[in-house]
Protein backbone atom coordinates (compact mmCIF):
# COMPACT_ATOMS: atom_id res chain seq x y z
CA UNK A 1 0.00 0.00 0.00
CA UNK A 2 1.69 3.18 -1.18
CA UNK A 3 1.34 6.44 0.74
CA UNK A 4 0.42 9.39 -1.47
CA UNK A 5 1.55 12.78 -0.20
CA UNK A 6 -0.58 15.73 -1.25
CA UNK A 7 -0.72 19.31 -0.07
CA UNK A 8 -3.93 21.28 0.32
CA UNK A 9 -5.23 24.21 2.31
CA UNK A 10 -8.87 24.86 1.34
CA UNK A 11 -12.29 23.32 1.93
CA UNK A 12 -12.38 22.43 -1.76
CA UNK A 13 -9.18 20.45 -1.24
CA UNK A 14 -10.80 18.66 1.69
CA UNK A 15 -13.72 17.60 -0.52
CA UNK A 16 -11.22 16.21 -3.04
CA UNK A 17 -9.50 13.90 -0.53
CA UNK A 18 -12.15 11.14 -0.52
CA UNK A 19 -12.15 11.04 -4.32
CA UNK A 20 -8.45 10.23 -4.23
CA UNK A 21 -8.55 7.86 -1.26
CA UNK A 22 -11.57 5.92 -2.49
CA UNK A 23 -10.45 5.89 -6.10
CA UNK A 24 -13.83 7.06 -7.35
CA UNK A 25 -16.18 10.03 -7.14
CA UNK A 26 -18.66 9.34 -4.30
CA UNK A 27 -22.28 9.97 -5.25
CA UNK A 28 -25.24 10.16 -2.89
CA UNK A 29 -22.72 9.38 -0.18
CA UNK A 30 -21.42 10.56 3.16
CA UNK A 31 -17.74 10.36 4.03
CA UNK A 32 -15.98 10.73 7.36
CA UNK A 33 -12.28 11.55 7.34
CA UNK A 34 -10.17 11.06 10.44
CA UNK A 35 -7.18 13.40 10.42
CA UNK A 36 -4.31 13.47 12.87
CA UNK A 37 -1.72 16.15 12.24
CA UNK A 38 -1.20 16.20 8.50
CA UNK A 39 -2.11 12.56 7.94
CA UNK A 40 -5.51 11.18 6.98
CA UNK A 41 -5.86 8.12 9.23
CA UNK A 42 -9.10 6.76 7.80
CA UNK A 43 -11.72 7.44 5.15
CA UNK A 44 -15.14 5.87 5.74
CA UNK A 45 -17.87 6.05 3.09
CA UNK A 46 -21.55 5.19 3.49
CA UNK A 47 -24.74 5.75 1.52
CA UNK A 48 -26.39 9.11 2.05
CA UNK A 49 -29.45 7.52 3.68
CA UNK A 50 -27.38 5.34 6.03
CA UNK A 51 -29.33 6.53 9.09
CA UNK A 52 -32.81 5.62 7.85
CA UNK A 53 -32.51 1.98 8.88
CA UNK A 54 -32.24 1.03 12.55
CA UNK A 55 -29.84 -1.80 11.68
CA UNK A 56 -27.83 0.41 9.35
CA UNK A 57 -27.63 3.19 11.92
CA UNK A 58 -26.28 0.91 14.61
CA UNK A 59 -23.77 -0.77 12.31
CA UNK A 60 -22.39 2.50 10.96
CA UNK A 61 -22.30 4.10 14.40
CA UNK A 62 -20.30 1.21 15.85
CA UNK A 63 -17.82 1.21 12.96
CA UNK A 64 -17.31 4.95 13.23
CA UNK A 65 -16.86 4.79 16.98
CA UNK A 66 -14.21 2.12 16.50
CA UNK A 67 -12.45 4.16 13.80
CA UNK A 68 -12.49 7.34 15.90
CA UNK A 69 -11.12 5.43 18.89
CA UNK A 70 -8.14 4.37 16.78
CA UNK A 71 -7.43 8.03 15.91
CA UNK A 72 -6.81 9.56 19.37
CA UNK A 73 -6.11 13.26 19.28
CA UNK A 74 -7.43 13.50 15.74
CA UNK A 75 -10.17 15.62 14.25
CA UNK A 76 -12.95 14.61 11.89
CA UNK A 77 -14.32 16.01 8.65
CA UNK A 78 -17.87 15.00 7.75
CA UNK A 79 -18.74 15.39 4.07
CA UNK A 80 -21.80 14.76 1.90
CA UNK A 81 -21.84 14.34 -1.88
CA UNK A 82 -25.35 14.61 -3.30
CA UNK A 83 -27.58 16.23 -5.89
CA UNK A 84 -29.89 17.19 -3.01
CA UNK A 85 -27.92 19.48 -0.66
CA UNK A 86 -30.73 19.67 1.90
CA UNK A 87 -30.75 15.87 2.21
CA UNK A 88 -26.98 16.02 2.48
CA UNK A 89 -27.21 18.49 5.32
CA UNK A 90 -29.52 16.15 7.26
CA UNK A 91 -27.16 13.21 6.73
CA UNK A 92 -24.16 15.28 7.80
CA UNK A 93 -25.90 16.39 10.99
CA UNK A 94 -26.72 12.77 11.84
CA UNK A 95 -23.06 11.83 11.40
CA UNK A 96 -21.82 14.76 13.46
CA UNK A 97 -24.06 13.59 16.29
CA UNK A 98 -22.56 10.09 16.10
CA UNK A 99 -18.93 11.17 15.77
CA UNK A 100 -19.16 13.94 18.35
CA UNK A 101 -19.51 17.62 17.55
CA UNK A 102 -16.50 18.50 19.69
CA UNK A 103 -14.06 16.69 17.37
CA UNK A 104 -15.64 17.63 14.01
CA UNK A 105 -13.49 20.33 12.46
CA UNK A 106 -15.42 20.63 9.20
CA UNK A 107 -18.88 19.63 7.94
CA UNK A 108 -19.46 20.19 4.23
CA UNK A 109 -22.05 19.37 1.57
CA UNK A 110 -21.41 19.46 -2.18
CA UNK A 111 -23.47 18.81 -5.28
CA UNK A 112 -20.34 18.68 -7.44
CA UNK A 113 -20.63 22.28 -8.64
CA UNK A 114 -20.99 24.11 -5.32
CA UNK A 115 -20.38 23.39 -1.67
CA UNK A 116 -21.85 24.61 1.60
CA UNK A 117 -20.84 24.62 5.24
CA UNK A 118 -23.34 22.62 7.29
CA UNK A 119 -23.68 24.67 10.44
CA UNK A 120 -26.41 24.76 13.11
CA UNK A 121 -28.89 22.98 10.85
CA UNK A 122 -28.36 25.37 7.94
CA UNK A 123 -26.38 25.43 4.71
CA UNK A 124 -24.13 28.46 4.46
CA UNK A 125 -23.82 30.55 2.43
CA UNK A 126 -27.28 29.98 0.91
CA UNK A 127 -26.01 30.34 -2.64
CA UNK A 128 -23.06 28.02 -2.05
CA UNK A 129 -19.43 28.38 -3.08
CA UNK A 130 -18.13 27.33 -6.49
CA UNK A 131 -16.47 23.92 -6.41
CA UNK A 132 -14.94 21.53 -8.91
CA UNK A 133 -12.83 18.49 -8.13
CA UNK A 134 -10.95 18.97 -11.40
CA UNK A 135 -9.86 22.48 -10.38
CA UNK A 136 -8.87 21.56 -6.82
CA UNK A 137 -5.23 21.60 -5.80
CA UNK A 138 -5.34 17.86 -5.17
CA UNK A 139 -6.63 16.81 -8.59
CA UNK A 140 -3.49 17.82 -10.47
CA UNK A 141 -1.24 16.47 -7.71
CA UNK A 142 -3.05 13.14 -7.81
CA UNK A 143 -2.53 12.82 -11.57
CA UNK A 144 1.14 13.68 -11.15
CA UNK A 145 1.45 11.06 -8.41
CA UNK A 146 -0.13 8.39 -10.61
CA UNK A 147 -3.36 8.07 -8.59
CA UNK A 148 -6.17 6.59 -10.67
CA UNK A 149 -9.69 7.93 -10.10
CA UNK A 150 -12.76 6.44 -11.76
CA UNK A 151 -16.18 8.00 -12.18
CA UNK A 152 -18.15 5.83 -9.74
CA UNK A 153 -17.99 2.99 -7.24
CA UNK A 154 -19.29 0.48 -9.79
CA UNK A 155 -16.20 1.06 -11.92
CA UNK A 156 -13.93 0.88 -8.87
CA UNK A 157 -15.18 -2.60 -7.96
CA UNK A 158 -15.45 -3.96 -11.51
CA UNK A 159 -12.10 -5.71 -11.09
CA UNK A 160 -13.45 -8.02 -8.36
CA UNK A 161 -16.73 -9.06 -9.96
CA UNK A 162 -17.67 -12.66 -10.82
CA UNK A 163 -17.62 -13.93 -14.40
CA UNK A 164 -20.20 -12.35 -16.65
CA UNK A 165 -22.99 -14.46 -18.13
CA UNK A 166 -21.22 -14.34 -21.49
CA UNK A 167 -17.96 -15.60 -19.97
CA UNK A 168 -19.35 -18.52 -17.97
CA UNK A 169 -19.03 -21.04 -20.79
CA UNK A 170 -15.38 -20.11 -21.28
CA UNK A 171 -14.80 -20.17 -17.51
CA UNK A 172 -16.25 -23.67 -17.22
CA UNK A 173 -13.94 -24.90 -19.98
CA UNK A 174 -10.92 -23.21 -18.37
CA UNK A 175 -11.73 -24.76 -14.98
CA UNK A 176 -12.08 -28.21 -16.54
CA UNK A 177 -8.72 -27.83 -18.29
CA UNK A 178 -7.10 -26.57 -15.09
CA UNK A 179 -8.41 -29.52 -13.08
CA UNK A 180 -7.07 -31.94 -15.68
CA UNK A 181 -3.63 -30.32 -15.67
CA UNK A 182 -3.33 -30.02 -11.90
CA UNK A 183 -4.48 -33.60 -11.28
CA UNK A 184 -1.43 -34.78 -13.23
CA UNK A 185 1.02 -32.87 -11.00
CA UNK A 186 2.64 -34.07 -7.81
CA UNK A 187 2.39 -31.91 -4.63
CA UNK A 188 5.73 -30.17 -5.22
CA UNK A 189 4.77 -29.30 -8.78
CA UNK A 190 1.42 -27.94 -7.65
CA UNK A 191 3.07 -25.70 -5.08
CA UNK A 192 5.58 -24.51 -7.69
CA UNK A 193 2.72 -23.65 -10.06
CA UNK A 194 0.93 -21.74 -7.31
CA UNK A 195 4.10 -19.79 -6.51
CA UNK A 196 4.61 -19.01 -10.19
CA UNK A 197 1.09 -17.69 -10.67
CA UNK A 198 1.14 -15.55 -7.52
CA UNK A 199 4.56 -14.09 -8.39
CA UNK A 200 3.69 -13.31 -12.02
CA UNK A 201 3.64 -9.70 -13.12
CA UNK A 202 1.81 -10.54 -16.34
CA UNK A 203 -1.94 -11.10 -16.72
CA UNK A 204 -2.79 -14.75 -16.16
CA UNK A 205 -5.61 -14.87 -18.68
CA UNK A 206 -7.17 -18.36 -18.87
CA UNK A 207 -4.41 -19.66 -16.56
CA UNK A 208 -6.18 -17.80 -13.75
CA UNK A 209 -8.45 -20.86 -13.63
CA UNK A 210 -5.43 -22.86 -12.48
CA UNK A 211 -5.05 -20.49 -9.54
CA UNK A 212 -8.74 -20.95 -8.71
CA UNK A 213 -8.35 -24.74 -8.62
CA UNK A 214 -5.07 -24.64 -6.68
CA UNK A 215 -6.60 -22.46 -3.98
CA UNK A 216 -9.25 -25.08 -3.26
CA UNK A 217 -6.54 -27.13 -1.54
CA UNK A 218 -6.21 -26.28 2.14
CA UNK A 219 -2.42 -26.36 2.02
CA UNK A 220 -2.26 -23.85 -0.84
CA UNK A 221 -4.91 -21.60 0.71
CA UNK A 222 -2.93 -21.57 3.95
CA UNK A 223 0.31 -20.82 2.11
CA UNK A 224 -1.08 -17.67 0.48
CA UNK A 225 -2.76 -16.63 3.72
CA UNK A 226 0.58 -16.95 5.54
CA UNK A 227 2.34 -14.88 2.87
CA UNK A 228 -0.29 -12.11 2.89
CA UNK A 229 1.10 -8.79 4.11
CA UNK A 230 1.14 -5.11 3.24
CA UNK A 231 4.29 -5.77 1.18
CA UNK A 232 2.79 -8.67 -0.79
CA UNK A 233 -0.71 -7.25 -1.23
CA UNK A 234 0.07 -5.08 -4.26
CA UNK A 235 1.35 -8.21 -6.04
CA UNK A 236 -1.29 -10.63 -4.79
CA UNK A 237 -4.37 -8.48 -5.33
CA UNK A 238 -4.31 -8.35 -9.17
CA UNK A 239 -3.63 -12.11 -9.36
CA UNK A 240 -6.50 -12.92 -7.01
CA UNK A 241 -8.79 -10.46 -8.81
CA UNK A 242 -8.12 -12.32 -12.07
CA UNK A 243 -8.90 -15.57 -10.30
CA UNK A 244 -12.18 -14.09 -9.04
CA UNK A 245 -13.20 -13.27 -12.59
CA UNK A 246 -12.53 -16.92 -13.49
CA UNK A 247 -14.30 -18.42 -10.46
CA UNK A 248 -17.67 -20.13 -10.71
CA UNK A 249 -19.68 -19.57 -7.54
CA UNK A 250 -18.92 -23.08 -6.25
CA UNK A 251 -15.18 -22.35 -6.24
CA UNK A 252 -15.19 -18.65 -5.36
CA UNK A 253 -15.10 -18.56 -1.54
CA UNK A 254 -11.40 -19.21 -0.95
CA UNK A 255 -10.46 -16.80 -3.73
CA UNK A 256 -12.80 -14.10 -2.41
CA UNK A 257 -11.57 -14.37 1.18
CA UNK A 258 -7.92 -13.99 0.18
CA UNK A 259 -8.85 -11.22 -2.25
CA UNK A 260 -10.74 -9.33 0.47
CA UNK A 261 -7.68 -9.61 2.70
CA UNK A 262 -5.36 -8.35 -0.05
CA UNK A 263 -7.69 -5.46 -0.87
CA UNK A 264 -7.68 -4.41 2.79
CA UNK A 265 -3.90 -4.68 3.04
CA UNK A 266 -3.51 -2.73 -0.22
CA UNK A 267 -5.84 0.11 0.83
CA UNK A 268 -8.63 -0.78 -1.62
CA UNK A 269 -11.60 -0.28 0.71
CA UNK A 270 -14.36 -0.35 -1.91
CA UNK A 271 -13.06 -3.61 -3.36
CA UNK A 272 -12.69 -5.09 0.13
CA UNK A 273 -16.32 -4.26 0.97
CA UNK A 274 -17.51 -5.71 -2.33
CA UNK A 275 -15.58 -8.94 -1.73
CA UNK A 276 -17.06 -9.26 1.76
CA UNK A 277 -20.58 -8.76 0.38
CA UNK A 278 -20.03 -11.47 -2.23
CA UNK A 279 -18.41 -13.86 0.25
CA UNK A 280 -21.23 -13.46 2.76
CA UNK A 281 -23.75 -14.31 0.03
CA UNK A 282 -21.81 -17.38 -1.16
CA UNK A 283 -20.32 -18.79 2.05
CA UNK A 284 -21.19 -16.87 5.24
CA UNK A 285 -19.47 -19.55 7.37
CA UNK A 286 -16.16 -19.50 5.53
CA UNK A 287 -13.26 -19.86 8.03
CA UNK A 288 -11.94 -16.37 7.25
CA UNK A 289 -15.32 -14.64 7.27
CA UNK A 290 -15.46 -13.81 10.97
CA UNK A 291 -11.91 -12.44 10.93
CA UNK A 292 -12.54 -10.29 7.86
CA UNK A 293 -15.84 -8.94 9.21
CA UNK A 294 -14.30 -8.19 12.60
CA UNK A 295 -11.42 -6.25 11.06
CA UNK A 296 -13.87 -4.27 8.93
CA UNK A 297 -16.25 -3.59 11.83
CA UNK A 298 -13.48 -2.68 14.28
CA UNK A 299 -11.71 -0.41 11.76
CA UNK A 300 -8.46 -2.31 12.26
CA UNK A 301 -5.60 -0.69 10.29
CA UNK A 302 -3.57 -2.97 7.99
CA UNK A 303 -0.44 -2.27 10.04
CA UNK A 304 -1.88 -4.44 12.82
CA UNK A 305 -1.91 -7.47 10.51
CA UNK A 306 1.81 -7.23 9.86
CA UNK A 307 2.45 -6.47 13.54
Amino acid sequence: MEITRLHGTTSADLLAIPVIMLGFHPRESCVVLGVRGTRVEFCARMDLDWFTSGFGFGKVAEQLENAVAKCPGGVMAVLAYTADPEAGEVAVNELVAVVGEEIVAEALVTDGDRFWYANAGMLRPPEGIAYSYASSNFAAQAVFSGVNVTSCRENAVAEVQPPTLQDRTFVAADIAAARSKISSLDPAERLALLTHHMASSEPLGPHAAELVVLLQEEEHFGEILAQSSIASAARFRPRLAEARRRSPDALAANVLSLLALSCWLDGEGAQQSECLTQLEALDPYHPLMDVLKAMHHDAVPPSEWDG
